[in-house]
């Protein structure tokens, strides 16, 4: 998100105010992400949760660069999505490379 933002404020000509709103935003998805995958992370098979969470960081990212253009708002909604998404596969990532080196 560091290297992102001066491209957002060029792009957009946000104030450091909404720049706050998008690294809030952002903590917050991540925060809540990571605390749904801690308690119901054991429900789904995680293959399909790591393929899930992939699928939907590549439409929100999409959308985002579709849709955003218009709206700083839709922009930074479909950002935060897309970051949470990222949380998911950040968490998953190590746990399925341990069980495949497990043994």
């Amino acid at each position: 998100l560091t290297g992102i933002v001066p491209l957002i404020q060029n792009n957009f000509n946000i104030n450091d105010s909404q720049t706050a709103i998008i690294r809030t935003s952002s903590s917050i998805a991540n925060t809540a992400t990571l605390a749904l995958t801690w308690l119901f992370g054991d429900i789904f098979e995680r293959r399909n949760l790591f393929v899930s969470s992939v699928s939907f960081w590549i439409i929100c990212s999409l959308l985002s660069v579709l849709l955003g253009s218009e709206s700083f708002l839709i922009f930074v909604g479909f950002r935060s999505f897309a970051s949470a998404a990222t949380s998911v596969f950040g968490v998953l990532v190590p746990v399925m490379l341990a069980d495949i080196y497990e043994g």
